[in-house]
């Protein structure tokens, strides 16, 4: 099948009858021969009918774009002319395609001796005087163009009876071709031939893409380049009406050019009278195009056609497809396109919105302009936050109603109907809920002290039944009513569940209030006013006295005082003016009465903050440093000081910084690592101070119970950014527990050096938080953080007292005598022995918590009346029964927190996973047997009447024991942590049966206690084998006042006791840990023995 069509073989072809093979190789051969398409074009005119043609709604590919003889119906007036032939200054070389609208020809202009690209108007229109004038006014506004993205028209005119246009010849293919040949290679063929024996060689940016992440950016370009040069011609006055992929040239250079600008406009008359039916392929055609709107389509019909090429572009589809062209016009009008991800699933999310956006059915929700979308492709392409939003269900639903009217109206009815039915069966169900549901969920949770989530359902249920009478002796029991008053009148008010984890705020009302009701236990108050400083705080609302006849409560009063906020720094909390109190820290009790009203900051010191100090000279100016650098009773000169103030790369600035900058991504975590130094220079930089401990007191703390704010606090391992944990104190202070330490003002009495460091931090235990700790101002562990304050009127209006350093007691063991053994004989014979009576344990729970073990929860009787002792006894998975057993003593955190995950320190972890059984009882007034009142002054009858109880809480644990044969009895350890080390001496003296003892983070106490309680008087009756672990910088237990005390006191003999000292504060820093571990462990191992 070589060489030109025969006259015979041009006579088959017209009919169509030969082989689709045979069809398929001539019409490859008429578009590279002029001759034989030219006969061929003569002979189709003469022969009047069309042969059989392909599905004319199918996109036709892209040789039948460039085949003229494809179909009659499709090119009524294509000519041919031969090459060579002189057109005024143009020679005819060779056709270079054909559609509806002309024929193209490459062409040389003879006179500036360049190729053009010459299009002439259909012959049957040449006798249209009234479609040349016009077609002569659209060419010469077309002409006006000039665009990259736009084909650059030279020159127009009428020669020889044939009306052109000599435009710029393009080296490159047809979008439609390029789409074709992609198609192609996805479904694993080569791209198709330009030609006989030729293979295609035009480069073609594309096809060339080596990822899909490549190509769809490529696509996102090209299309943003065609939508500015439609923008621009829509600014000139010019609407295109036929944007689609054969009026799209992409040039060999990588360049998407826009053909055909007006010639639409000029035979769209003429088509609709000669044929009946649209210019081009209806397939591009916007649905107001293709309705004949009254008004001529704008200029967001082509947006919609540029959308639909895209379409194509990223499916590799077409946008509608369908048997005939009425198909495809129904799809268009009503049927939604299926989502290009559906697709292919490597399309971008951005993109997909984005070209949805331009083939919406009405025009106003398309882009309004070319330029929109071109911006919001531009956008995607730079990963940047596009203005295209997805449809969600509304638009979707609207869009179902337009297509389905009378559907819908019957759907409505439907509804309306349903509705009302269902609107009579949930008031029947509610009212039924809310009688007898509800209140069975409501008595429940109040007997759980769930007292907010049976508020929440006590006000549900109050909406369908509100008289009811049951309803109403239910408020009582489970709410307090409140007198609420703001100054000024007419806040906001809301509370939700301090504890819970997610919760939303509920409104109460607005200010004043008289009786509202606000549920038991602690709540979160927001109140807000517009103009005013919000305020945030917690507060409880806890249940009176059982005594008490709830019904006759007088509503409780909480007034708020709310600050303009023109008046105060963002981000500070105003705190009113209040009695100040020591709250025994440093076993000192010290109040300061009518203090003034002060500003302290919400947040510890950031990262962010701080960096602006760094940034404006902080370190190098010394007027922001007005303390004396004291350093071994020696006042150091500021330039010198301030060299010991270096991150870890030089340069000035914390120590956990590097390069003068802190780590990515941690501007507002705390900043850490600074000394009490740069902690008060950094505040005078802000025209602030540090707290003195009562301030600082003052505004971290909720009430008398602290847990309310330690359990939401952040004591974990890690650092976090502020406000992300939701502890708070009861003015609003948050992260004032944990995450950092917070350098205090003052100084200790006698040690000038040190500095007092409230609040505790990550790595250390929660009871920390109370008690405080002081260490050297030039002191820069990695935990050290801050906040200012700022004393409204100046610090001259602040007692003195307040600033004044701090007593830390002790005791003076020099002269001190323990009691004698006949006296502590009387103290165990009258206080701490108790008659053996029956346990009556129970074991109530088994479970597997922590891993490693199984956990047992048991009750028995109390020595003492009316009271059973709750003990978690935890069985090692590894090992073998009898099992050793170690009874833990937990620290101070246990008289404040439930039990919870947090109580298994690392300490008591590390002795489950030994292989040993460990039992924790629950002491008389800790964990749930936590007492409203148990920190009674330690030389009282009531404290040592408190230790006689919980010793004897140990003893009965282990006479509980002694009745199980899966533990061994004469392997018993005690081992006690922080206030557990502390009162070590008292447990372990009163009971024969422990074998060796360990005291971690323990001390002789500062303060004086009754003889028949205090630890110095039984510590010498000690006399089993005991180790001490401490730290060296413990402010809690300081080693010359505390700990080498006790250690000495203690009657074992020297070969059987040891004292080891790590580094740090009241903690084991994470670097010591597995040492510390370890130590236990052994000490265990050597005198309990290996386990088995």
């Amino acid at each position: 099948m070589t060489g030109c069509l025969s006259h015979q073989d041009m006579a088959v072809f017209l009919e169509g009858s030969a082989s689709p093979e045979q069809l398929t190789f001539w019409r490859r051969h008429l578009r590279s021969c002029d001759s034989c398409a030219v006969m061929v074009a003569r002979l189709r005119a003469g022969v009047g009918s069309s042969p059989p043609s392909e599905d004319a709604n199918r996109r036709p590919r892209a040789e039948e774009h460039q085949d003229p003889y494809h179909d009659s119906r499709s090119h009524p007036f294509a000519i041919g002319l031969e090459p060579n032939l002189q057109l005024g200054d143009f020679r005819i070389e060779r056709r270079l395609g054909c559609g509806a609208m002309g024929v193209v020809y490459q062409a040389l202009q003879v006179s500036l001796n360049r190729r053009v690209a010459l299009k002439v108007l259909p012959a049957g229109l040449i006798g249209n005087t009234a479609a040349i004038e016009r077609f002569h006014r659209e060419a010469r506004a077309a002409a006006k163009l000039r665009h990259p993205n736009i084909v650059t028209i030279h020159s127009e005119g009428i020669e020889q009876g044939v009306c052109y246009f000599a435009m710029e010849m393009i080296d490159g293919q047809s979008l439609d071709e390029v789409i074709d040949d992609l198609q192609r290679i996805k479904a694993g063929d080569a791209p198709r031939d330009e030609g006989l024996g030729q293979t295609r060689t035009t480069p073609c940016v594309l096809r060339d893409c080596r990822s899909p992440r490549e190509y769809f950016d490529t696509v996102a370009r090209l299309i943003a380049e065609v939508a500015d040069a439609l923008a621009y011609a829509h600014r000139e006055g010019i609407i295109h009406r036929d944007v689609k992929p054969s009026n799209l040239i992409l040039a060999s250079s990588g360049r998407l050019v826009l053909l055909d600008f007006g010639i639409a406009r000029v035979c769209e008359e003429q088509a609709m009278t000669v044929t009946g039916s649209f210019v081009g392929t209806p397939r591009y055609m916007s649905p107001e195009q293709i309705r004949s709107d009254a008004r001529a389509p704008d200029q967001r019909s082509d947006v919609y056609a540029l959308g639909v090429t895209l379409y194509e572009l990223l499916t590799l589809r077409p946008l509608f497809d369908g048997q005939s062209r009425e198909q495809v016009i129904a799809q268009i009008l009503s049927a939604e396109p299926v989502r290009p991800r559906q697709i292919d699933r490597h399309i971008p999310v951005d993109l997909e919105t984005i070209c949805c956006k331009t083939i919406e059915k009405e025009p106003q929700r398309r882009y309004d302009t070319a330029a929109d979308l071109a911006a919001d492709l531009r956008r995607h392409l730079n990963g940047h936050v596009i203005r295209a939003k997805p449809p969600g269900k509304t638009d979707r639903l609207v869009k179902l109603v337009r297509r389905r009217k009378i559907a819908a109206v019957m759907a409505l009815c439907f509804l309306i109907a349903t509705a009302f039915a269902m609107a009579i069966a949930w008031k029947h169900y509610s009212t039924r809920w809310a009688q007898q549901d509800a209140m069975a969920q409501i008595d429940l949770l109040i007997q759980e002290d769930a007292y907010f989530s049976a508020f929440v359902i006590a006000e549900k249920a109050a909406r369908y039944i509100p008289d009811d009478p049951l309803l109403a002796n239910r408020w009582p029991l489970l709410s307090r009513e409140h007198s609420i008053s703001t100054q000024p009148a007419g806040a906001k008010v809301y509370i939700r569940d301090h504890f819970a984890d997610r919760d939303y705020w509920r409104y109460i009302g607005t200010t004043p209030l008289k009786r509202a009701r606000i549920p038991f236990g602690t709540n979160r108050w927001k109140v807000e006013k517009s103009g005013f400083v919000s305020i945030e705080t917690v507060q409880s609302n806890d249940l009176p006295a059982l005594r008490t006849e709830l019904d006759d409560l007088e509503p409780a009063h909480v007034s708020f005082i709310l600050q303009e906020v023109r008046r105060y720094p963002a981000n500070m909390v105003w705190i009113p003016p209040s009695d100040l109190d020591q709250r025994l820290l440093f076993h000192e009790d010290k109040k300061i009465t009518s203090a003034p009203a002060f500003l302290i900051d919400k947040y510890e010191v950031t990262n962010r903050q701080f960096r602006e100090f760094v940034d404006r000279g902080g370190y190098e100016n010394p007027e922001f440093w007005e303390h004396e650098f004291l350093q071994d009773g020696q006042n150091i000169p500021w330039s010198q000081a301030v060299e010991q103030f270096r991150d870890q790369t030089g340069r000035p600035g914390p120590a956990t910084w590097r390069n003068g900058a802190y780590p990515s991504r941690e501007a507002d975590f705390p900043v850490r690592g600074v000394s009490w130094y740069e902690a008060a220079a950094y505040a005078r930089f802000r025209d602030k101070d540090l707290p003195t401990i009562f301030h600082w007191i003052l505004a971290a703390h909720a009430d008398d119970n602290p847990s309310r704010i330690t359990r939401l606090s952040n004591f974990s391992d890690i650092v976090t950014p502020v406000g992300r944990h939701k502890g708070m104190g009861r003015f609003g202070l948050c992260d004032a527990a944990g995450n950092v330490r917070e350098w205090c003002s003052n100084a200790i009495a006698g040690h000038e050096e040190l500095r007092c460091n409230l609040g505790g931090a990550v790595g250390e235990y929660d009871y920390l938080f109370v008690n405080g700790t002081a260490r050297s101002a030039w002191d820069r562990d990695e935990a050290n953080g801050f906040r200012c304050v700022k004393y409204l009127g100046g610090k001259e209006d602040v007692p003195a007292e307040a600033f004044a350093p701090v007593d830390r007691k002790c005791r003076d063991f020099c002269q001190f005598a323990p009691v004698s053994d006949e006296v502590f004989r009387s103290y165990i014979e009258t206080s701490y022995d108790y008659d053996p009576t029956e346990l009556h344990a129970v074991i109530e729970s088994v479970d597997e918590e922590p891993r490693d073990c199984s956990r047992q929860r048991i009750t028995f009787d109390a020595a003492y009346p009316n009271e059973r002792v709750i003990a978690y006894l935890h069985l090692p998975q590894t090992g073998k029964p009898p099992y050793q057993v170690v009874v833990w003593h937990p620290g101070e955190g246990a008289r404040m927190t439930p039990w919870d995950q947090t109580a298994y320190t690392h300490e008591l972890v590390c002795m489950i996973q030994s292989g040993r059984a460990v039992v924790v009882p629950f002491y008389k007034g800790t964990y749930e047997r936590r007492l409203e009142k148990d920190l009674y002054p330690p030389e009282t009858i009531q404290s040592r009447n408190l230790y006689v109880q919980r010793s004897q809480d140990l003893r009965r644990t282990i006479d509980y024991l002694e009745t199980r044969d899966d533990v061994d009895v004469n392997r018993i350890a005690y081992v006690g942590l922080g206030w557990g080390g502390q009162m070590g001496p008292v447990m372990i003296a009163t009971d024969a049966r422990i074998k060796t003892g360990i005291l971690l983070l323990g001390g002789i106490c500062g303060c004086k206690r009754h003889p028949g309680s205090d630890p110095a008087n039984f510590a010498p009756r000690v006399t089993i084998p005991m180790l001490m672990i401490n730290t060296r910088d413990d402010s809690i237990f300081p080693y010359e006042t505390a700990q080498r005390p006790l250690f000495s006191l203690l009657g074992s003999p020297a070969a059987d006791k040891r004292h080891i000292l790590f580094p740090g504060g009241h903690s084991i820093p994470r670097e010591y840990r597995k040492q510390y571990c370890r130590e236990i462990v052994e000490w265990l191992d050597r005198y309990l023995g290996p386990v088995q």
